[in-house]
């Protein structure tokens, strides 16, 4: 999936990603809850891009 954001800014993101904080954060109805929708996505992300990359580090040393 792709993530399309302001100025011309994509996010290419797995298919195994949760989608529920990027709906969050797309369906928020105030700077509150947009921000804290936004810090969950990005750690949801980040934690998928860690895991994928352990993944491949293991797979490298078999």
């Amino acid at each position: 999936m792709v993530i399309y954001l302001p100025k011309g800014r994509h996010v290419v993101v797995d298919s195994k990603v949760s989608l529920n904080a990027y709906l969050k954060f797309v369906n928020s109805d105030s700077k509150s809850e947009q921000g804290y929708a936004l810090k969950e996505l990005s750690r949801t992300i980040n934690a998928r891009v860690k895991e994928l990359s352990e993944e491949t580090i293991l797979k490298s040393l078999v």
